[in-house]
């Protein structure tokens, strides 16, 4: 069963035991100081232009289909700049339903990367979608601020760049500072 804490500083604000989405979001709202929370549209297993039973609806008329392709790259750029770091799995951080998005969520918690996800299985308009919307066809998909990072490849090829850079800095700055050294001595010609 999930717990909440809601935390300022050192200091336990509220506390919620189980999952009620309505109450941890006004406890968001109260507590973050945003006021109200603009969260993406709820998921619908119904595509649009059609009713659940598949019935087609006015939106499925003609002049429909430009529609919807504007309606879902509208709900794409809104999904993808959820949080600042999102992550496009199959399943759940919890629950990863393949093994590159499990392996994803490890790198991401190994390295204490807060980021907010949306499970592509749920949603089928999505996961179509955003193929052609990133130009990207493979899942996990990791976004920085609206921007497609990409894949577990090259997330991870930057991750371990990042982890690198302050090892590979201090390396080149010990080089140069020798070199100048050995420069100013007239030992490298």
């Amino acid at each position: 069963m999930p717990y909440f804490i809601f935390l300022k500083g050192e200091t336990v604000l509220e506390q919620v035991s189980g999952a009620n989405p309505a109450l941890l979001k006004s406890l968001i709202e109260k507590h973050s100081g945003v006021g109200i929370l603009n969260l993406p549209a709820k998921q619908s297993t119904a595509s649009p232009g059609f009713a659940a039973n598949g019935a087609p609806t006015e939106a499925g008329g003609e002049g429909g289909e430009e529609s919807i392709a504007e309606d879902i790259n509208d709900r794409l750029r809104k999904l993808v700049s959820a949080a600042p770091v999102m992550l496009f799995m199959k399943g759940t951080p919890a629950q990863p339903q393949c093994g590159f998005s499990r392996q994803l969520v490890a790198l991401l918690r190994e390295r204490e990367v807060r980021y907010g996800f949306f499970n592509i299985l749920a949603d089928d308009e999505v996961r179509q979608g955003l193929k052609t919307f990133s130009d990207w066809p493979t899942y996990p998909q990791l976004y920085y601020q609206g921007e497609l990072i990409g894949g577990l490849d090259l997330v991870s090829f930057f991750l371990s760049l990042l982890f690198l850079f302050p090892f590979l800095l201090s390396s080149i700055s010990s080089f140069a500072l020798m070199d100048g050294r050995n420069r100013a001595n007239g030992t490298i010609g």
